[in-house]
């Protein structure tokens, strides 16, 4: 096989309607496949906005509204991502997809005006025998379906009614440096390919600065005192999507400002899971050099008034 020449980023919406997902025609494949799309860069000034990608979310519901010809007030929940998959272009060159998924529920099945497209069953795409089925659908709904396996099943189960509960601390890290623009300190999480704020669940009878300085001292290795001033910020409580569990979610965080010493910078900067972010790359969920960034990270800075 020739050497792959690109590696692609693309963003892919499963709409799905009970056991039914929807599929769409792609002349390009000459096949049905997952509605899917490259992430767009808006040029400076788009929206009000500096220059910056768009982020994940916002490529996926394009494809919702392409697909279903209507707008929704609601995002979409991601649902994980699927790297390494090698595949040839319809120019015909290989290139290697990293593809991060999202999944957006409906209420009926239904399909825009203009658009070829029908609702099958994960069986149904699987089914070799079925076509034109595009590789790529296979390839994505098999792996999700193994996803599904420790998340409850694929396509996701119905919200649960009350909505699972998640109780956390997260650490608010900042620093300016002269001439430098502000910057939040994250820390990257191979499980979930992204940065996350330092924090994390509480557990057993912890209360919430209990359970930040314990975070604190397993991923950044520093002693309250010591290394840093810890002070309570703000106590949340908002629902969002959790890609742990693929269900709607009620989060209780604790956000706690913390106030390095020169004591701890030293231990920051020797582990390369550390890195400081900008504002413009935790609002297009994308560090300059296309690492990605979590939604709850941008999320909860704009809740906390410090990213706008």
């Amino acid at each position: 096989m020739p050497e792959s020449t690109l590696t692609i980023d693309v963003v892919v919406t499963v709409i799905y309607c009970d056991d039914k997902v929807l599929v769409v025609h792609d002349g390009r494949w000459g096949g049905f496949t997952l509605p899917m799309t490259k992430q767009r860069r808006w040029p400076p000034g788009f929206d009000g906005t500096d220059d910056r990608w768009e982020t994940g979310s916002d490529a996926a519901m394009r494809n919702v509204g392409q697909c279903l010809g209507e707008s929704f007030p609601r995002p979409p929940g991601l649902l994980g991502d699927v790297k390494d998959v090698r595949q040839r272009s319809p120019s015909g060159v290989i290139n290697d997809y990293r593809f991060q998924v999202f999944g957006f529920r409906v209420d009926k099945r239904q399909i825009g005006a203009g658009v070829v497209g029908e609702w099958l069953s994960a069986d149904q795409i699987l089914n070799p025998k079925r076509r034109p089925i595009c590789p790529t659908a296979r390839t994505l709904v098999d792996t999700l379906q193994d996803y599904g396996k420790t998340r409850g099943r694929f396509p996701p189960a119905p919200p649960a009614n009350p909505p699972r509960k998640s109780v956390a601390s997260e650490a608010i890290i900042r620093r300016q440096r002269q001439g430098e623009p502000e910057q939040w300190l994250c820390q990257w999480n191979g499980r979930w390919g992204r940065y996350f704020l330092v924090g994390g669940h509480r557990i057993d009878q912890e209360t919430a600065e209990e359970c930040m300085c314990r975070e604190i001292k397993e991923e950044l290795d520093l002693d309250r005192g010591a290394d840093y001033d810890l002070t309570m910020r703000k106590e949340m409580k908002y629902g969002a999507w959790s890609t742990s569990s693929w269900q709607p979610t009620d989060y209780e965080i604790t956000a706690f400002d913390v106030e390095l010493k020169d004591t701890a910078c030293a231990k920051i900067e020797a582990n390369a899971h550390n890195r400081w972010l900008m504002r413009e790359e935790i609002l297009s969920e994308r560090c300059t050099d296309g690492k990605l960034i979590s939604l709850t990270t941008r999320e909860m800075l704009k809740l906390l008034g410090v990213l706008h």
